[in-house]
This record gives structure tokens, C-alpha cells and sequence, in this order.
């Protein structure tokens, strides 16, 4: 039986740090009570430097012994140092695997993975991982990919629309209050600057939707797709989705586009949203794939 070992992310060591919270605080509070009481401040004590030591080391062997290991049926998460720790889970008690990436966790090649099942508690079956090993992981974990991918808007402007319309609004705003009352009331020029960096930034995270996001729908549902503040990978069997929701706004009705959200069934209940979706292809392919039982009906 092979078996392949992933290690966690480095960033692990600065979450482990979390626990040792108290060791960190301690100098500034014990600084804090001999400043009110009496004017002769201690530099760092001894002990607390061989305290910071020992938590700094024991956060390191800790993520060295955090990793995960991928077995023929299922998966098992290894954590401790003294007190061991094994999660073993049956890849057919997965509901779902979601992904989540945000901007800082995208510059160090880290994401972080949750591995859904119908336990309604899933928080001890989450790991940091290399963005590299992931993509492996959730290929192990649904062997069966035969998915097809759904057609997505190919057009710039649709995905560019919304930014350009926000950043329209707000300039129109700031200007109308300078040509018709002669300064500015209700905007003012640092709080525009601000709204355009941030539609900018969003419009940003349109443009690497545009290029990477995707979808595909068959036995096995995979979405890739930028959120506001990062990005998000998720993938079930079809047989957990419990509900699929369909909706269009004004401009995707000129586009013939939509927005899909997918919700699974369970205790742990994950969603994923995708949007600018070729809206007739799409409905077919739902058609085609969760209808055909009449599972929705």
C-alpha cells in the first residue's frame, strides 16, 4: 500500500505560537505592573526568555508532526508531539473539500484545506497546506473525475462591468458635489480615493476570475473561483449537493449569463458561488446531470 505524506505549510508554526499566547503577553504585563507600582522596570527575565525559547521550538517539532497522510481508502491527520493525535477519515464520509486562499496566504504558497464530512464539528479536519500538494490531495480523494466543464462568459467586459460601473458611480458622486454645490459634503476626496483603490482591487479579483475560475459539473462538482477577499476551491459527488440556485441579475440577463450556488447536504452544510455562467448551457448540463432521476423534482 503506498502512501503519501504531505507536510504542513510552515505558516503551521506561527498558528501553533497562538497557543502560547500567554508566554508572549506575560513580559508587557509584568513591564505594565512594576511601571504603575514602582519606577524600576526589569529588562526581559531568564525565565522568560527560556519560556519564549521553548515555545518557539516546541510550535516548530509541532509542525514538523503535523501532516497528513493519504491512504487507499481514506485519509489520516497527524498532529502532537508528546500527546499523538490521529483523525482517521473514510474518503466515503467526505461530503465536500473546500479550499480557501486569501491574498497574503497566495505570496507564501499556502492554502488552507477542510475536509467536510457529516459530522456536524469539522474544525479538527483542517490543514495548511502547499498550494502544490492540494491540488493532489483532492485528486486522491475523488478518484472518479469524470466531470465536464461548463461554460463561463468569455467576454472581459462582463466580468469588468460591476468595477466600472462602481468606479463610474462614485467619480460621478465626487464631481456633482463640486459642480453643483461648490465642494465636497458628501464625499470627500480621500474617501473616493479610498472607494476606487478597493473597486480596483475587486476589480482585480474579477480579472483572475476571468482567467482561472472554472466549473465543472458531472459525477463529481469542482468550482474554482475568486471571492472578495481571496480565492476558493470546492469539490463534492454529486450525490451530496442538496440544492442548486440559480439566479440573474440585470446585466447577466443582457449577457444571457448567471450565478450558481451549490449547497450540500449534511450537518457541516457548504456553499460555493460561481458567477458568470453561460446560463442555457449550464441549465442543460444540471438538467442532464441532477434531473435525470428526478432528484430535484
Amino acid at each position: 500500500m503506498n502512501n503519501n505524506k504531505y507536510l504542513a505549510h510552515p505558516i503551521t508554526v506561527f498558528l501553533l505560537l497562538k497557543s502560547w499566547w500567554f508566554v508572549f503577553t506575560a513580559p508587557f504585563a509584568r513591564v505594565a505592573i512594576q511601571r504603575l507600582l514602582s519606577k524600576d522596570v526589569q529588562k526581559i527575565l531568564l525565565s522568560e526568555s527560556v519560556l519564549l525559547l521553548l515555545a518557539v521550538v516546541l510550535s516548530i517539532i509541532g509542525w514538523i508532526c503535523t501532516k497528513i497522510v493519504i491512504l487507499e481508502d481514506g485519509l489520516k491527520f497527524k498532529r502532537g508531539i508528546l500527546l499523538k493525535s490521529n483523525i482517521n477519515i473514510d474518503f466515503s464520509h467526505i461530503s465536500s473539500v473546500s479550499v480557501n486562499i486569501n491574498p497574503f496566504y497566495a505570496l507564501i504558497g499556502c492554502a488552507k484545506y477542510k475536509f467536510n464530512t457529516k459530522a456536524k464539528d469539522n474544525t479538527h479536519c483542517e490543514i495548511c497546506l502547499k498550494i502544490k500538494d492540494a491540488s493532489s490531495i483532492c485528486d486522491a480523494v475523488y478518484k472518479d473525475t469524470n466531470s465536464l466543464s461548463v461554460k463561463r462568459e468569455r467576454r472581459l467586459r462582463r466580468y469588468l462591468s460591476v468595477p466600472f460601473w462602481i468606479v463610474l458611480i462614485i467619480l460621478g458622486v465626487f464631481w456633482a458635489q463640486i459642480l453643483f454645490l461648490g465642494k465636497t459634503i458628501f464625499l470627500k476626496w480621500y474617501a473616493a480615493l479610498i472607494l476606487c483603490g478597493l473597486t480596483t482591487f475587486y476589480g482585480l479579483l474579477c480579472l483572475y476570475d476571468y482567467k482561472t475560475g472554472k466549473l465543472y459539473i458531472g459525477n463529481v462538482v469542482f468550482v474554482k473561483t475568486a471571492r472578495i477577499f481571496g480565492f476558493k476551491k470546492f469539490c463534492c459527488n454529486k450525490t451530496e449537493v442538496g440544492i442548486i440556485k440559480i439566479t440573474q441579475n440585470p446585466i447577466d440577463l443582457r449577457y444571457n449569463t448567471c450565478k450558481i450556488k451549490f449547497m450540500t447536504v449534511g450537518e457541516s452544510k457548504q456553499s460555493i458561488k460561481i458567477k458568470h455562467i453561460e446560463h442555457t448551457f449550464a441549465a442543460e448540463r444540471i438538467k442532464n446531470v441532477f434531473l435525470v432521476n428526478n432528484k430535484y423534482k
